[in-house]
């Protein structure tokens, strides 16, 4: 049985080429003892696919393919199989586009793994369908076609029989591997980019935990760093959702019983201190005039997000408990 996850539409060069793409989980058809019992997967669907014009065809789609998801340490071989959450990040040309995905596994570790929608599109386009050994119909299963042309009654029956592709989706290149992964049991992720003092822009991404709290994690050149962790509901209510209000940059957070409204810069958690507030390395805060404070505030601040000696570092004067 499918679990849906989450779903997104692309907008491609010609209109007939726009395409809904779907996350989900489902139960491994592979049953040997050493296979997951679970798999995560992304599907795609041609937004102009009406179904078939005969009796036969009209409940079926010809476009409908999926692929697995792979989120895998390549050190551990640890595999992260459970697609918990999913977050889409948009860009100029669709094919940049990304998708982060939060993963866990049945130890309770938590993965994040990011994808391009170009390499998704390159898999759906390129790869063989899995146990389909015939001929390649005139229209492939899979391939978008303009409104009002014909669709070969062959081109359904493979898409029905064969829905799946055989290669897998990987993340990003060079690493094909996580971005990162812990020990936390993250459930929902939303990912902010934000500009930092030196104009350079930086995904933030907010992690919600199994215990009611929110990991702010930073993607810097070097890595990532969890800047903060925020309980956000006192008796560790599990998150339920969480929604990104980018033009206001505040966070929503809901539990079984109420929302709360979050500030993502939170730059008085560092307590008014230099030391506190640079080291962190959160693109939202800075140092100056004896405080921790937001880059909405003020952009002339003591920021040093990769740790460069020439960016200055904290005044004795500075440091504040």
């Amino acid at each position: 049985d499918p679990q849906f996850v989450k779903a997104t539409t692309l907008r491609h060069e010609e209109p007939h080429q726009d395409k809904i793409y779907y996350f989900f989980r489902e139960d491994n058809p592979d049953k040997s003892p050493e296979a997951p019992r679970n798999i995560s997967r992304v599907a795609q669907l041609c937004k102009e696919d009406k179904g078939g014009t005969s009796s036969l065809s009209a409940s079926k789609w010809t476009t409908f393919l999926k692929a697995t998801l792979i989120c895998v340490d390549p050190v551990t071989k640890g595999n992260f199989n459970w697609l918990q959450d999913v977050f889409f990040v948009p860009a100029g040309d669709w094919r940049r586009s990304k998708v982060y995905g939060l993963f866990t596994n049945t130890w309770g570790s938590s993965a994040v793994c990011v994808y391009s929608f170009g390499d998704i599109d390159n898999v759906f386009r390129t790869s063989r369908l899995k146990g389909y050994t015939g001929p390649t119909p005139e229209v492939k299963p899979g391939q978008c076609v303009p409104s009002g042309q014909h669709t070969p009654s062959e081109t359904f029956k493979i898409a029905d029989s064969h829905p799946e592709v055989e290669e897998r989706v990987e993340p990003l290149p060079p690493s094909r591997s996580p971005l990162f992964h812990n020990k936390h049991r993250y459930q929902k992720i939303a990912v902010h980019e934000v500009a930092a003092a030196d104009g350079q822009r930086y995904n933030v991404l907010y992690l919600a935990t199994d215990k009611g709290s929110i990991h702010k994690v930073v993607e810097l050149p070097d890595g990532v760093q969890n800047v903060m962790e925020i309980q956000v509901f006192p008796n560790k209510d599990p998150i339920q959702s969480m929604i990104l209000d980018h033009a206001r940059a505040v966070l929503y957070v809901g539990s079984g019983d109420r929302v709360l409204e979050l500030p993502m810069a939170m730059c008085g958690a560092y307590r008014n201190n230099c030391h506190s507030c640079v080291l962190a390395r959160d693109p939202y805060c800075g140092w100056a005039n004896g405080s921790c404070l937001p880059l909405a505030l003020s952009r002339e601040v003591l920021q040093n997000l990769n740790l460069d000696s020439w960016r200055g570092s904290c005044q004795r004067g500075d440091v504040k408990e």
